[in-house]
This record gives structure tokens, sequence and C-alpha cells, in this order.
């Protein structure tokens, strides 16, 4: 990754920490609202259980992450997709080989799969169908330098959800990672 694509990441990663900090302010703002008028008692009764419920949900909403596992022997890849990952609110593994990929899916189910075509030790592909043969249903995204090995994966019988051309921008990243874990 050149110098120039590591500082667009940089700067995408601190646009996101300003989002959610203007959310989590507002969140803020509005919850100290709320407990004015519930202490001040302007609150009917059935509001109150109406917001109760509300921060149930909210506390709920948080603690269903989705567990995403990226395979890359690309280190540096492998920490950028995974901080840019974190930072929106997914838990995030990674693995180098894809032996380690399949031993992680083996005892662990994961939501999605981010895995690299062109691995030391067995390629992407390979790993994708034995993961099938385990029985997992797992979201799986393929990514990969190579053009006409991209095509080839369109024909594939292990069910690629998507297939990322390197370099994949952090944009690109969380656009397809939001869209394959609502489908």
């Amino acid at each position: 990754m050149s110098l120039k694509e590591k500082i667009d990441v940089l700067d995408f990663l601190i646009s996101i920490l300003k989002e959610h900090e203007e959310s989590l302010y507002e969140i803020t703002q509005r919850l100290e609202k709320l407990s004015e008028k519930m202490d001040s008692g302007e609150l009917k009764p059935e509001d109150r259980q109406l917001v109760e419920e509300a921060k149930k949900e909210a506390v709920e909403s948080l603690s269903r992450k989705s567990n995403i596992l990226i395979v890359d022997d690309d280190e540096f890849l492998t920490e950028t997709f995974k901080v840019i990952l974190e930072t929106v609110g997914y838990d995030v593994e990674a693995a180098s080989t894809g032996m380690q990929a399949i031993a992680l899916t083996k005892d662990k189910s994961y939501d999605m799969v981010i895995l690299d075509l062109k691995l030391p030790d067995i390629n992407g592909d390979e790993v994708a169908k034995i993961m099938r043969k385990q029985g997992k249903k797992t979201k799986i995204v393929m990514i990969t330098g190579y053009e006409k090995l991209a095509e080839a994966l369109k024909d594939e019988k292990v069910d690629i959800k998507e297939v990322l051309m390197k370099p994949v921008s952090p944009n690109r990243l969380l656009t397809v990672t939001k869209k394959i874990l609502k489908d």
C-alpha cells in the first residue's frame, strides 16, 4: 500500500471517529433531556415504558455485533481492514493463512469472511470449499489483485457473495460489508 493510500485510510478513520463523536454527543443530549423530564415527572407512565423499551433495544443492538474474519497474508492490509471494521462496531479477527482460517471457522461461526484468493498455503477458493463442507453458512467476500482470477471465481460453486479487486478503498469495504451482512 502506498503512502498516499495509507494517508487516505487514516483520513477516512478520522472522519468515522468524528461522525461517531457527533452521534454520541446528540444521543447524550437527548438522554439528558429525557432524564430531566423523567425526574421532574413530566413523562407519563406509558412514556416511561417506551423510554425503557428504547433503552433495552439500544443495548441489545449494540451487543449484537457481527463477527468478521479477515484472511490475508498482507499484515498491513489485514490490520487496516480490522481497524476500519472495528471502528464502525464489528468484532473482527484475522488469519494470515488458509489453514489458520479453517481452524478458526471450525470452532467458531462468523457472519462474514473476507478471504484473499492467493494465500501462502492454500488458495482462498479452496478454503471457501472446506468451510462449506464444514456446514458453515458464512457469507464470503473474496479479495484479489488478479482480475482474471476474479472473473473465474464467479463460476465457482462456493457461494461467493462478492469479489473485490485490490486495492480496496475503505468506503468500498464498508459499503460491501454492510450490504452483505444485511442480506
